[in-house]
Parts: C-alpha cells; structure tokens; sequence
C-alpha cells in the first residue's frame, strides 16, 4: 500500500507544483507576484493621492518633483527651504501612471520638473516597454511646455542584501542608460543620482535604505546636496 502512496504523493505534488508555476507566470512572474503581495492596499492609497492632487491647485512658476513613493516620502519645500516647491510623487506609480496625470501639471506651467519614474515599471515590465512611455512624458513636455526644463533623474539602484526587492540593478543600468539618451534627445539635463547612492557593489548604500529600495533622511539630505546648486539657478 505504501509503495501506491508514495509515488501518487509525488504525483500530485508535481501537478500542485506545476499549477502553481503556471499561476505565478499568468500575473507576471515571481518578482511581480511577491511585490503585489508586499504592496497589497497600495492601489486605495494611489487612487486617493491621485484625487488629492486633482483637488489641490498649482501655481504657475511652482517647481514640481514629479515621480513615485520614493519622490512622495520627501518634503521637498522643507528640504530646500522653497515653498513653491510641490510634491507630486504618488506610491506605485509608473511611466503610464505619470502620462495620465500630466495635463494638471502642464496647465500649471510650472517654472522647472525634477522628473524621477521607471523603478516599479521594473517589477512588471522590460526595459524596451518602458522607453517609448518614458519618451511619451518628455515628449508632451517638450510639446507644451517647450521652454520648460525638465530635469531627467536617473533611476536608483536597490539593495537586496538589506531586503529582497524584486528588481535587478543590472536592468536598473539598463533603463538608466535609454534615460539618459531620451535626456540627449530632447534636449533635457540629465542628472546621475544613481553613481552618488550606489556602494562599490552595485547596490544601494546599505546606510541610506531601511528596505533596500525606499530612502532614509540621510539618503535625502545627499539628494539636496546634488540639486542643490541646480534648484538655485
């Protein structure tokens, strides 16, 4: 009888197995899966940060920080000590994310955009879908607003070692590089945040993380100290 088990076991196991994987593909893979799971809630926050911003009004000549989570966890205005700085960084947010929200702030016309997207992109997409939504944003700038700069930020690295986090900083380079050619395309300063956060291994310094992908107020301070001159001028 146990020589019947033991092979029917295995058996089914396999099958569970093979479901299992073929589930985990269906939504994207393991990498995009266990960053849904990590994020579950996260699409309430969005779509009420999203509404908040429809609410709030800008002023012409206001300077935007435009982005995700990493961009919303600042106080940008206290940072600098510049009230008409705004923060329209939203948690979760992507390149397809930044396009839909883009006519408030074009209809603003805001002096300068500080401009940092594409991370979370990662968990769900390649590189070579990124670039054309990427192209699109600094595209609509440059169509409306074409006397505006707009500061194309490279994306950062993260840190596994800290805390497993779904993205390689091998595509992170990827996406940077094609950023950094968009940046030369349409005739916007690109400024490499990326070399000034990464340590001699690749990652994010371990000092400046608490999860290996979002920063500390010691990781912000080195931001101001890299904007700083350009906010200035």
């Amino acid at each position: 009888m146990k020589s019947k088990v033991l092979p029917l076991s295995i058996l089914l196991n396999v099958v569970f197995l093979i479901g299992l994987f073929a589930i985990v593909n269906r939504f994207g893979g393991v990498h995009t899966v266990w960053h849904k799971i990590k994020h579950r809630g996260l699409s309430a926050h969005y779509e009420h940060r999203k509404d908040l911003f429809m609410k709030l009004e800008l002023q012409k000549g206001d300077i935007i920080f435009l982005g995700n989570s990493i961009t919303e966890q600042c106080e940008w205005a206290e940072l600098f000590g510049l009230p008409n700085i705004k923060n329209r960084g939203v948690s979760g947010d992507g390149v397809e994310g930044v396009l839909a929200r883009m006519d408030r702030i074009i209809a603003a016309e805001p002096s300068k955009v500080y401009l940092m997207i594409g991370v979370n992109d990662l968990f769900f997409h390649e590189v070579d879908w990124i670039v054309p939504h990427y192209r699109a944003i600094l595209k609509e700038f440059k169509d409306k607003l074409p006397q505006m700069p707009v500061r194309v930020q490279s994306v950062l690295p993260v840190n596994k070692s800290v805390k497993f986090v779904g993205v390689s900083n091998r595509s992170i380079i990827q996406l940077n590089k094609e950023i950094q050619q968009l940046a030369l395309e349409f005739g916007y300063d690109y400024i490499d945040l990326h070399s000034r956060f990464t340590d001699d291994k690749g990652q994010l310094k371990a000092d400046l993380t608490q999860d290996g992908l979002h920063l500390n107020g010691q990781a912000y301070l080195l931001w101001k100290e890299i904007l700083k001159t350009d906010l200035t001028q």
